[in-house]
C-alpha cells in the first residue's frame, strides 16, 4: 500500500513539473548555463532572448552613419546557409517523439531575430514561438541555449561587396512546422 501511495504521488509530482510554464512574459527563465528574458508578443507568442544580449532594438547601425552614399546601389546580401540547414539543426535538437508531435503542424513554427556583426557572423539571436508550442515551450533554458549556439554556428550573412559595412545588421529567419518532413 505504501508503495502504491508513493508511486501515485511520484507520478502526480512529475505531471505537475511537466505542466509548469517555463517561459513567463516579463520573467527571466534560468538554467545552469543560460538565462532568458521572456517577452510577450501578442496573445499567442513569446520571444525569448539571452539576458546578455545588449542590442534589443530593431535599428540597423552603419559604420559611417549613412545608408547609401552612392545612391541606388544594391545593399543586399545573401545567406551563407539554407532553410534546410536551419531545419536540420532544429531536427537534431529534438527527440523523435518531439519531432513527430510538430512535423507538419499548421500554425506553429519558430522565428529567429538575428543581429549580425560587420563580418556577417551572428552576435545575438532571439527566438519567437507560440506560448503553447508542443516542444519549445517545454525546452529547459539550457537546452534552448544549446539550440541557440547551433544556430549561431550555421547562420551567416554574406554582404554584397558594394554594400556599406554594417555594424549591426538585423534580419529574421523562420522555420514553419508545416514544412518539416
Amino acid at each position: 500500500m505504501k508503495t502504491l501511495l508513493f508511486l501515485t504521488l511520484s507520478f502526480l509530482s512529475i505531471a505537475n513539473l511537466n505542466a509548469q510554464e517555463i517561459y513567463i512574459p516579463g520573467e527571466i527563465a534560468r538554467g545552469e548555463t543560460a538565462a532568458y528574458y521572456c517577452k510577450s508578443r501578442g496573445k499567442f507568442f513569446i520571444e525569448v532572448r539571452d539576458v546578455s544580449n545588449v542590442d534589443t532594438t530593431n535599428t540597423v547601425y552603419y559604420l559611417d552613419g549613412t545608408i547609401d552614399p552612392q545612391g541606388g546601389e544594391d545593399l543586399s546580401g545573401t545567406y551563407g546557409h539554407t532553410q534546410e540547414d536551419l531545419q536540420n539543426i532544429f531536427r537534431e535538437a529534438l527527440t523523435d517523439e518531439e519531432w513527430n508531435k510538430i512535423k507538419g503542424k499548421n500554425g506553429y513554427g519558430l522565428t529567429l531575430y538575428i543581429t549580425a556583426d560587420s563580418t556577417g557572423n551572428i552576435k545575438e539571436l532571439s527566438i519567437l514561438f507560440r506560448k503553447d508550442d508542443p516542444t519549445l515551450s517545454k525546452f529547459p533554458p539550457d537546452r534552448l541555449y544549446q539550440l541557440e549556439m547551433k544556430f549561431k554556428e550555421i547562420i551567416k550573412l554574406i554582404y554584397n561587396p558594394n554594400a556599406i559595412r554594417f555594424r549591426n545588421a538585423k534580419f529574421m529567419q523562420g522555420i514553419s512546422y508545416r514544412d518539416l518532413k
